[in-house]
């Protein structure tokens, strides 16, 4: 294992021992401080503050890290404006997720999917920023008969709709409701045309 990955797992291990909250979002104007951690609903990942100054996702099975800002902080805030901000001691920026610029809204939102990337949300439930998704995440298997007795419908998905980023996906659902959750944080339907640059 690499000295960095070592040291981010012993860090995370000695503010969870610490740790006295541990949420599954965060709303605007709200704050992860050190050793607070942020959980995924299927509580298999956590979003944690570390006394060392790093924001790091961590794999909980195996307390592998999936996606760190490597900067020196002691808090990190979700904001009114959108954007998701790690401060130092001296209430200094020293990294962001350049999701700001949006008009105040205590709506923006923060969690950790239960694939592995920390996200920001606006209002309309349109993903703003993601961290790393898990590469080893299991794919949800097709499921069996649905309640209805039928099988399941294949639903599109698109990642970042709209952005030179946007990529194809595809889920099985018995109905559309069952395809919205499984699809999060992917929008359903497919990616429309963006034309190069």
């Amino acid at each position: 294992m690499k000295t960095h990955t070592m040291k981010l797992i012993c860090s995370a291990l000695l503010a969870l021992s610490a740790a006295g909250a541990h949420a599954k979002e965060m709303l605007a104007g709200q704050a992860l401080q050190i050793g607070q951690t942020l959980e995924s609903d299927n509580g298999k990942y956590f979003l944690i503050q570390q006394g060392d100054g790093n924001l790091v996702v961590y794999r909980k099975t195996d307390m592998k890290p999936i996606w760190a800002s490597y900067a020196n902080g002691t808090m990190a805030v979700i904001q009114h404006d959108g954007n998701f901000v790690q401060y130092n001691s001296a209430n200094v920026a020293v990294w962001n997720s350049q999701t700001g610029g949006h008009a105040d809204n205590a709506n923006f939102k923060l969690a950790v999917a239960d694939n592995g990337p920390a996200y920001v949300m606006d209002a309309n439930k349109k993903i703003l920023w993601y961290s790393t998704i898990d590469p080893d995440a299991p794919t949800v298997p097709i499921p069996g008969p649905c309640y209805n007795g039928n099988y399941p419908s294949y639903y599109a998905t698109c990642m970042n709709p709209g952005t030179t980023y946007q990529f194809q996906g595809g889920i099985m659902a018995c109905d559309y409701s069952e395809a919205r959750i499984k699809a999060f944080p992917a929008q359903l339907g497919y990616c429309p045309y963006v034309p190069p640059r």
